[in-house]
């Protein structure tokens, strides 16, 4: 399926014309960019192409937020005329191709889609090694560290904040002493999963460290901080109810608020964060007597 933003009405039909005839791409077009980026988010989507004429000034900042939207899904800029600084300014902001509309026919615009999808699958696969613990198949801290900073960069410039949410599991020790570490390996993946289920598909989930867990919770606010943290804590109980090994696996949280363009960058964001939590953690273990 392929995304089509910024073009006229005729422009669309007949580049979608071109698509379906060329490669058999599905295309729809979307009216305004803020339903392009909601449709992005859905994940469901190959391609975008952006019409620079229509567009016009805003193309970039379009194209910059799709690419933190979707760092998977390949951009391709179509201008009427071929226009050398335009071009390197739509590579250099992340678009894979700049095409233009009067010289370049049917074949080449599905050859550069066709290049583009093949370019961003290599790309996501390499990525995904790099960026992905193994065992849980969360982003790890490499992955998170990137991905977290680019959605600080995106709520900065729609203003729409968002939560940093992190977790610690509980009671992981007396797994592996009492079942063994393929065991404690089971209740890690457990806490992935339900971490990963409670959010959307736009949200990033990690394994920071060897029992530590975050979630990114994109445009949420401190108001919705309880509801995503009673998902994490129901969605949890539930795998573990479901999983039947009789283990109490629980995750102290804590969470932080990121105001846009307060200057706040990720480590403080997650150090304020890890303090939220640590003193749960210690007022839970004041609470237990150990």
């Amino acid at each position: 399926m392929c995304l089509m933003a910024g073009l006229s009405e005729d422009r669309a039909v007949a580049l979608s014309r071109r698509l379906a005839g060329a490669c058999g791409c599905d295309v729809r077009s979307c009216e305004s960019v803020s339903k392009l980026a909601g449709l992005v988010q859905t994940g469901r989507h190959d391609v975008v192409v952006l019409g620079y004429d229509e567009l016009g000034a805003d193309t970039h900042q379009v194209l910059e937020r799709i690419v933190a939207l979707a760092p998977d899904v390949p951009v391709i800029v179509v201008a009427d005329r071929y226009d050398s600084t335009l071009a390197a300014q739509a590579l250099t902001a992340g678009a894979q191709d700049f095409l233009t509309i009067e010289t370049d026919t049917s074949a080449d615009l599905a050859r550069t889609v066709e290049r583009a999808l093949g370019r961003q699958r290599f790309v996501a696969q390499l990525r995904a090694e790099c960026w992905t613990d193994w065992l849980t198949g969360l982003l790890n801290r490499r992955g998170f560290q990137h991905c977290a900073a680019d959605a600080l960069r995106l709520a900065d410039r729609s203003g729409s904040g968002l939560l940093l949410l992190v977790f610690d599991a509980d009671n992981l020790k007396a797994v592996n002493d009492k079942h063994g570490h393929s065991a404690g390996d089971a209740a890690l993946r457990l806490i992935a999963e339900a971490i990963r289920s409670s959010g959307r598909r736009s949200d990033i989930a990690a394994r920071t460290g060897g029992d530590e867990f975050a979630l990114v919770a994109q445009t949420a606010r401190a108001p919705h901080a309880d509801a995503i943290l009673g998902r994490v804590r129901a969605e949890l109980a539930r795998r573990v109810r479901d999983a039947s090994p009789g283990w109490e696996i629980t995750v102290t949280p804590g969470w932080a608020e990121y105001i846009p363009n307060t200057g706040v960058g990720l480590d403080e964001l997650l150090d304020a964060a890890d303090l939220r939590m640590y003193t749960a953690k210690g007022a839970a273990t004041a609470g237990t007597g150990h």
